[in-house]
């Protein structure tokens, strides 16, 4: 065999080693977030979180905390990165606030993230009473698989999974 029926062997080979792991991993299934509830930030939450419980004078603002439900249905603990989010209520946009997730779901488990959001008093008070709102955004990982963690490493993959809306 030559040089060139060599390397032709190893790419195929190499192919048939990768299409076997993607597919292998096509099967799994993939986490989830998903919105759970929004209230106004109590005194003691307030006090523990480092924000603010009470209406802000100046600006006419709340803090809102959202909760998120997160579900791993590995058989490995998943820690969570980062969470990117936006709070929309009607017209009202947030804008994109992005933080540390810092924490890991159990395997086969759930585990709950609440992100704040600060929001005008009129806006806090219709979604306290009810009114519509959602959350949009992601929450990056660190992956199962020992490939897909060398390329979560290096910054070439970072696996996300979208926030998805409370069903009511």
């Amino acid at each position: 065999m030559n040089l060139q029926g060599v390397v032709r062997m190893a790419w195929v080979v190499g192919a048939a080693s990768l299409a076997i792991a993607m597919g292998a991993c096509q099967g799994a299934r993939k986490p989830s977030v998903v919105v759970d509830s929004a209230t106004l930030a109590s005194e003691g939450a307030g006090q523990s979180s480092g924000l603010s419980a009470n209406e802000d004078n100046e600006t006419g603002t709340r803090t809102l905390l959202v909760r998120l439900l997160a579900s791993n249905p590995s058989d490995q603990p998943l820690p969570l990165r980062e969470v990117r989010y936006e709070l929309l209520a009607g017209e009202y946009r947030s804008g994109q606030i992005s933080r540390n997730a810092e924490r890991t779901v159990p395997r086969f488990g759930m585990q709950t993230i609440v992100l704040p959001v600060a929001v005008p008093q009129e806006v806090a008070e219709r979604i306290v009473a009810g009114g519509p709102w959602t959350v949009e955004g992601d929450v990056s990982f660190v992956p199962w698989a020992a490939w897909r963690r060398t390329l979560y490493e290096s910054r070439v993959s970072m696996p996300r999974v979208a926030i998805e809306e409370r069903q009511n």
